[in-house]
């Protein structure tokens, strides 16, 4: 059997165009033959915006949009149901120029080693708890520590070593 060329005389359009409005699951674009409204052919999540440029590809008036190039929203991936982030084989990397935020009732993190590098760090919280096993250690080039009512410490052994001073104030020193 014979390989037999096949031609056709239809022109396809591939043509950066902006959005001028969008439903679900299409996007209104402008075009060189005007407005036409595009199938989103996008293997991910785009909220199209008047005013974004996307790529587009027709043939015979059916046109879809199958790349975004400048977006002014926001992407949203949402699941319906639990979702998992895995490389069982390399690290995953998240960067913002802005910021990050997670919202969630509950955060867990759970890691061989936790690594935390920052140049200030705020913590709120109603109550706090931290259990360690071996050493806990702080090195600071000050410490103050401001409590509205009771500080009490219990150990088996309590050290106070200071290269200067020693102040304790108080109306009554107790000792014994």
């Amino acid at each position: 059997m014979e390989a037999q060329e096949v031609t056709s005389q239809l022109s396809v359009r591939l043509s950066p165009v902006p959005v001028t409005d969008a439903a679900p699951g299409k996007v209104r674009v402008l075009t060189e033959e005007g407005e036409v409204w595009a199938g989103n052919a996008l293997a991910f999540p785009y909220q199209p915006q008047r005013g974004d440029l996307v790529l587009a590809i027709g043939q015979q008036g059916k046109w879809f949009v199958i790349g975004v190039l400048k977006a002014a929203g926001a992407m949203q991936f949402q699941f319906p149901a639990d979702a998992v982030f895995s490389a069982p084989r390399g690290e995953i990397t998240l960067k913002s120029a802005k910021g990050l935020e997670l919202h969630s009732p509950n955060v867990r993190l759970r890691a061989g080693k936790l690594e935390l590098l920052a140049r200030s760090v705020i913590e709120k919280a109603d109550s706090a708890w931290r259990w360690i096993r071996g050493l806990m250690q702080v090195r600071a080039g000050r410490e103050r520590t401001d409590i509205d009512e009771i500080s009490q410490t219990t150990a088996k052994r309590f050290l106070v070593k200071a290269k200067e001073d020693v102040k304790l104030d108080g109306d009554k020193i107790y000792l014994g």
